[in-house]
């Protein structure tokens, strides 16, 4: 067996018996296969005997060939388009929600911040915490003798200021009363 090669051996194994009797040789199966046929155009030619039509029709067919080709290759160029196109518009998509989460997130920390100072400001009010720090200071409650009342003089050229201009019921009652007096 050390000097039959691993082809041979295959090549027995395929036949149908294992020794070879005689002078009768197996083909092997590489030897069926069919022989590649190259493809043979004929050109027409002037002195054909085929009519005007059919080689223009002939042509027609050659020309085909590539215009598929150009079909192929224009709708695989389409449908690439189209799916970048769909793949931004995600893209897009994705990039505005990550901006708007960032923006959510912003927004919770300033209503956060904005809480925290309203409930200073209300302490800082409270009329208790006032009273705790006034004492805290020294000061008291005022007494009558302590109180002082100013009056100011208005002078006449400076104008009264007049209410905003707007709906007003008394008005309206005011002019329907007048029309039926």
């Amino acid at each position: 067996m050390s000097g039959i090669s691993k082809r041979a051996m295959a090549e027995r194994r395929r036949s149908d018996s294992f020794y070879n009797y005689g002078s009768t040789v197996r083909k092997t199966e590489y030897e069926y296969l069919p022989e590649r046929r190259t493809e043979q155009r004929s050109v027409p030619s002037v002195t054909s005997s085929k009519e005007p039509e059919t080689e223009i029709m002939y042509a027609a067919e050659q020309r085909r060939i590539p215009f598929k080709a150009l079909r192929n290759f224009v709708f695989i160029a389409v449908l690439f388009a189209i799916f970048a196109f769909v793949i931004s518009g995600y893209a897009s998509i994705s990039a505005a929600n990550l901006e708007n989460q960032k923006l959510l997130k912003n927004i919770k920390e300033l209503e956060t911040d904005q809480e925290i100072l309203e409930l200073s400001l209300r302490q800082s009010r409270d009329l208790t915490v006032l009273q705790s720090r006034a004492e805290q200071l020294g000061y008291s409650f005022a007494e009558s003798d302590q109180i002082r009342y100013v009056e100011i003089d208005v002078p006449e050229d400076v104008a009264a200021e007049e209410e905003p201009a707007g709906f007003n019921i008394f008005d309206l009652l005011d002019k329907i009363r007048s029309v039926f007096n």
